[in-house]
């Protein structure tokens, strides 16, 4: 009958609106928990950026400090090369003036010796002639006055 075929799709329909809200009940549920996924993942990929930021600032930070005391080294590392450049020119010049010096020592001790060598000789020859002016041996007498004076020392260098 109709009355018995309408009771039937009337419980029908209930039940398929029961299962449509259960379905939509169970669908929402999802859907929040998703959402609450969703924002406790933002909210951990938030942290996580700020946190990456903060490093990267950081180690910015970092390599300017770096970079700054590189810059300082390499000005120190230039003034010690130029220092270094200018003490290898005092120690060349100061090594031609030694060998000039050194050159101007032996010709003057050269010279010296010289002078002394003509200074013992002409000594020999004074008293040579003295003791022949005065008459009397000679030779040996001038050589035994030549003992006597050249052990006054009139070189300063002799010792």
């Amino acid at each position: 009958t109709a009355e018995e075929e309408v009771a039937g799709l009337s419980i029908k329909l209930q039940t398929l609106e029961r299962e449509r809200r259960e379905a939509v009940a169970r669908l929402e549920t999802e859907v929040a928990e998703q959402k609450a996924d969703m924002a406790a993942a933002a909210a951990k990929n938030q942290t996580q950026m700020l946190a990456a930021e903060q490093r990267t600032k950081d180690k910015d930070l970092s390599l300017r400090r770096l970079q700054k005391q590189v810059a300082t080294f390499e000005d120190a590392l230039t003034d010690a090369s130029s220092e270094i450049d200018e003490l290898r020119g005092k120690v060349s010049t100061l090594q031609r003036e030694k060998g000039a010096a050194t050159l101007d020592a032996s010709a003057s001790h050269s010279l010296l010796s010289g002078l002394h060598a003509q200074a013992e000789a002409a000594t020999d020859e004074a008293l040579q002639d003295l003791a022949n002016n005065e008459g009397g041996s000679g030779k040996i007498e001038a050589k035994e006055i030549n003992k006597k004076a050249s052990g006054a020392g009139w070189n300063p260098f002799r010792k």
